[in-house]
């Protein structure tokens, strides 16, 4: 019947008379009462009837799998309704600076998500890795069951057990081993090994990423094992980590191909110095064990690059033994021509062995002196209360509002909170650059205020807020530049830490 309905349609009505079917059925009762000698109309009436008439005619369509068993009871209290609504605000993307903290202290008081803002939770998570282990903590067993039944939001992890490593999904088992290897790196050893040549060659590179906790020269013949993998990433993660065992072979390696390059010269006049003569070739064995042939970037050459990444598997032992300098004394005893290739060879070494002597005094010397190290890699890497002592250190340099990259760095480089005294001079230094700032530095400037708040200590949020209202009022320079939206934002931080804390 359709289809004769549009063959009348495409010829048309005067060169066609449409004739209305018969049909002993309800349809039919209502063709019947139109009007054909009325042929345009009825031909679009009987269009509108017959196309109606499929649609509802129509079962809707049935899915055979049967219905997930029910989530089990959430015995987790839900958060509360205010706290609700900032959770909300945030993932509606205002305020989403603060989501991190606002699952963190919910987590510390042991509370969970609400039931109907966990679809908005999860896909937050799936675009962002940074907020996954957090989110995982406050969802309860509802997010567990409700994350199991859609596949894009497999980086949440239930219970973890062994059983995970077969069935598990890769966030699953890799949760597993990160677990495993706080308690018992042996055993998250063996699980990897015993699947090793099935698995995906990114996976492998991130499983035994998860070495590096718990890490000790029983993993020694494992990972120098997989220094031969066809696969390039495995091989990098597999040097990097035996590079942090001062005892393993591949750092014994790199030593012995560091003895004909480098000497240490005593002098009877003048101070000590460290000799160079860089070797001409990378073979097969310096590139098994890491070395990479070409440089990043053709300003540096060949054989400064094979330099600085052999220094940077040799531990400062080495060093001391060799010359019986403190670390801030050799630093000085390199040839001025290879300097900067030392210490950036030197900062991975100190990085890598978490030494923390050498990494301050490298530390010390970039800071009275110019050089190419990468300072907040450094910084990172020292234990949280030694850090602030660098931080205060750079920030104090940086008053400079045109130079702001360095304070951009250390805001965004650790997710932790300052210290009560570092979140006063980074407030006094900020303040100092809003008063003297320009026009074209209001980017810049809303920029580091967005990533300031949510890393300033809460003891110091209200004394923060009551200073950067008092600059406001006394200044009409500082209106573009952000500080609008600063005051927003710590007045929300205020509101949404009193009603998870309360």
């Amino acid at each position: 019947m359709w289809q004769d309905i549009l063959k009348n349609a495409m010829v048309g009505t005067e060169r066609s008379a449409f004739a209305l079917p018969v049909r002993g059925d309800a349809l039919g009762d209502v063709l019947a009462m139109l009007d054909a000698n009325a042929r345009e109309n009825s031909l679009l009436s009987a269009a509108a009837a017959v196309a109606l008439y499929e649609r509802v005619g129509q079962l809707p369509s049935f899915d055979a799998q049967a219905l997930p068993a029910p989530a089990e009871i959430d015995d987790l209290p839900r958060c509360s309704a205010r706290a609700a609504q900032h959770l909300s605000l945030m993932l509606s993307n205002e305020f989403r600076e603060l989501l991190p903290e606002w699952l963190a202290a919910l987590a510390v008081v042991n509370k969970r998500v609400p039931e109907e803002l966990l679809p908005s939770l999860l896909a937050h998570g799936k675009s962002n890795d940074a907020l996954r282990e957090a989110i995982n903590k406050v969802i309860g067993v509802r997010g567990v069951w409700l994350a199991a039944q859609n596949s894009a939001w497999d980086f949440v992890v239930g219970k973890i057990d062994e059983s995970s490593w077969e069935t598990g999904t890769r966030p699953t088992r890799l949760a597993l081993l990160e677990n495993l290897r706080t308690t018992d790196p042996a055993r998250a050893r063996e699980l990897v090994v015993a699947t090793w040549n099935e698995e995906k060659p990114e996976d492998r590179a991130a499983f035994i990423e998860t070495f590096i906790v718990g890490l000790s020269l029983a993993d020694e013949p494992f990972l120098e094992a997989a220094l031969d993998d066809r696969r390039k990433e495995v091989r990098k993660v597999a040097a990097d980590l035996l590079a942090r065992l001062p005892e393993s072979a591949l750092v014994k390696r790199m030593i012995a191909r560091v003895k004909p390059l480098i000497t240490y010269k005593k002098k009877l006049l003048g101070k000590n110095e460290l000799i160079v003569e860089l070797t001409n070739q990378c073979d097969k064995a310096m590139q098994r064990d890491g070395v990479e042939p070409k440089p990043p970037h053709p300003s540096i050459g060949e054989k400064a690059w094979w330099l600085q990444q052999v220094l940077g598997a040799v531990p400062y032992s080495y060093w001391q033994n060799l010359s019986g300098e403190s670390a801030a004394n050799l630093i000085t005893r390199t040839p001025n021509e290879w300097r900067d290739d030392f210490l950036l060879g030197w900062s991975q070494a100190a990085i890598r062995n978490n030494d923390v002597e050498w990494i301050e005094a490298l530390l010390n010397y970039a800071s009275e002196n110019k050089t190419t190290i990468d300072q907040v890699a450094l910084i990172v890497a020292l234990p949280p209360m030694r850090q602030e002592i660098y931080w205060q250190r750079l920030l104090a340099k940086s008053h400079d509002p045109v130079d702001g990259s360095l304070i951009s760095r250390l805001l965004t480089t650790t997710s932790q909170i300052l210290s009560e005294d570092c979140s006063r001079v980074v407030s006094q230094i900020l303040i100092e650059q809003l008063q003297q700032a320009t026009t074209q530095q209001n980017h810049w400037l809303r920029y580091y205020l967005q990533q300031f708040v949510p890393r300033l200590h809460p003891a110091v949020l209200r004394e923060c807020l009551d200073n950067f209202i008092k600059l406001k009022k006394s200044s009409e320079q500082v209106q573009g530049h952000g500080l609008e939206s600063a005051i927003k934002l710590l007045e929300f931080r205020l509101k949404m830490l009193k009603e998870i804390t309360q």
